[in-house]
């Protein structure tokens, strides 16, 4: 009667492995393309932080111009002569 109990469960501990292997093997694709996916994602994230600053780098400078020039652009808009209500005007 031992013998047979080992012999079930040596049987059941196979079975398990097998089906544990079965499943790996299955689903090891998977998640070799997850790798791949996460390392490409990762990559891709990279490439867009250092563009982005060198962007920051490159544009930074050019603020204090840009903040001029929105002054000046101010400044000439609120010295237009406006249109009274209902008047149209001829642009040339």
């Amino acid at each position: 009667m031992g013998v047979l109990a080992v012999l079930l469960v040596a049987g059941a501990v196979v079975l398990m492995v097998g089906l544990k292997l079965l499943v790996g093997l299955v689903i090891l694709p998977f998640k070799i393309l997850g790798f791949v996916i996460k390392g490409i994602g990762g990559l891709v994230g990279l490439l867009f932080g250092v563009l982005g600053l060198v962007a920051a780098v490159l544009i930074l400078p050019l603020l204090p111009l840009v903040v001029l020039a929105g002054i000046v652009w101010l400044i000439v808009r609120a010295a237009r002569p406006r249109a009274l209500p209902g008047e149209v005007r001829i642009v040339r």
